[in-house]
Formats: C-alpha cells, structure tokens, sequence
C-alpha cells in the first residue's frame, strides 16, 4: 500500500519557502529544479517548444519561486508572464531580480503573491494562453481545487502543463515500505505532497481538460546538484529510486456554439 500522511497545509509551504529560499538560492541560483539539465538553456528551450509559448500569448506560472523559469524565458521570447507565489519571500525576491534583468527580456514579466489553490480570485477568467506547474504542483494538498481553478483562468484551446514527481507503485511489499520511506523523506524535508499520476490524471479528465500526452521529460536529466543540496541540508538519500518524473500536457477544448446541423 502506498505511503499515505497528513497533507501539508498551503500555510505551510508559505512559512517553507520563507525559511528555506534563501538556501536554494546559494545551491541553484534562481532556477530551483530537482529535474533540469546541465545546462539550463537547453532546458527553457524544451519548455518553449514542448508547451507551444508563441509571442504576443500570456503564461501564468503557478508556484513561481523567486521567478527564475520566467525570467529565463523571457529573454528568449515576447510574451506576457506572470508567476504567483505564496512567499513573501519569494515575491520580494522575485521583483528584485526583475528589476535586476529587465534590460535583457524580450517579454514582460509580473509576479503576484497569492495561493494557486484560489487562482479565479487573483485573474479574471479565461485570462492565460498557458498555465504551467514546474515541480510546484506537489506542494498542493488539494490538487483537484488547484486544476479547477486552471480552468477557470485558462482560455478555451489554452495549455496546462505540470511537470513533476509522482510516487512509483511496486507489486513487491517490501519495495514499497522502501518507496513510502523515500517519499516521507521527500514530503517532510521539501513540504511536498507527492503527487499519484492516477489521481492526477482522473482529475484533470473529470475537470474538461483534454489529454495531449504524459511522459517522462525529453531532456538528459543531471541529478548532481540536486544530491549536492540533500548532502550539504543533512537530507537523508534514500537507495530506491521512489519517484517517476512525468510532464503532462492537455488542453481546454474550445466550445462549439454553433448550432448543430441537421
């Protein structure tokens, strides 16, 4: 049976990342990934591409950190993005490095406190060609909230994005005691919910969203810095590997309001 416990809380993620940014500052710089590539720039093309962001469209990262994914992005392409965070933080931090690296972007960029679990409250509807969750979404003990609320903000034929880790299932007992250990580990040192990909997949079927694919992430993942931060913080590093990294991506179908013919 998988490993189950009590869900961080919104409030709690708020007072982690308060705590804790500053130390992914000093180990990643401003793009905090557990999954990335070597070299960083390949890996925000792959985004451009995989997602589809073309100039002129608007993006929402949710869970934006200290900005960034946006940041990078934005220096390659004329779009519009925004990032909420739930950080003070995080937000102050964010709008320091704006201000840092307005003069190299190409697109705009504007950063919002608030919860993701109340995205219609923070934009109008249909306010974003994209909404994209770059290992953000496992923080939510609520995920069902957090895509209904996507959808609310997201514009008819717009793409929603999750990249993240997802517990492994094993038929073997004793491997999943290990696998459940990995992932407490994982939830209590990261004030991570790991996300199931069944749950997730239900819910963003019975939300509307439609299913483009699901898959592990195309690029060469290197894990050192990573396991170079677990090392430094006295995380513990668990032998089994418990965890996929998926990236889902699905679109909003467009309404038809044409009468049908007859």
């Amino acid at each position: 049976m998988m490993y189950k416990e009590k869900l961080n809380h919104p409030d709690d993620v708020k007072r982690y990342y308060d705590e804790w940014t500053d130390r992914f500052l000093d180990m990643s710089g401003m793009v905090f990934q557990a999954n990335r590539t070597s070299n960083v720039d390949d890996m925000f093309n792959y985004f451009i591409n995989t997602i589809g962001i073309k100039e002129n469209q608007s993006i929402l990262e949710a869970g934006c950190g200290v900005g960034g994914p946006l940041l990078a992005l934005a220096k390659k392409i004329a779009a519009n993005f925004t990032g909420v965070t739930i950080s003070p933080r995080q937000i102050s931090l964010a709008n320091k490095f704006l201000n840092e690296n307005k003069n190299q972007l190409k697109g705009k960029v504007g950063f919002v406190e608030g919860d993701y679990h109340n995205l219609s409250s923070l934009f109008p509807e249909q306010s974003f060609d994209h909404v994209i969750f770059l290992e953000a979404l496992g923080h939510s003990n609520n995920p069902g909230k957090v895509i209904k609320e996507v959808y609310s903000v997201l514009k008819e034929g717009g793409i929603l994005y999750i990249k993240d880790c997802y517990s492994k299932l094993s038929t073997d007992a004793s491997f999943q005691e290990k696998i459940d250990e990995a992932i407490k580990d994982t939830n209590k040192y990261f004030c991570y919910n790991t996300l199931e990909v069944s749950e997730i997949l239900d819910i963003i079927r019975r939300t509307g969203f439609e299913l483009l694919f699901l898959r592990p992430p195309q690029y060469q993942n290197d894990p050192g810095e990573a396991n170079a931060f677990l090392k430094k913080h006295n995380i513990p590093q668990r032998s089994v590997d418990a965890m996929n990294l998926y990236e889902i991506k699905c679109f909003k179908p467009v309404k038809n309001l044409s009468p049908v013919q007859k």
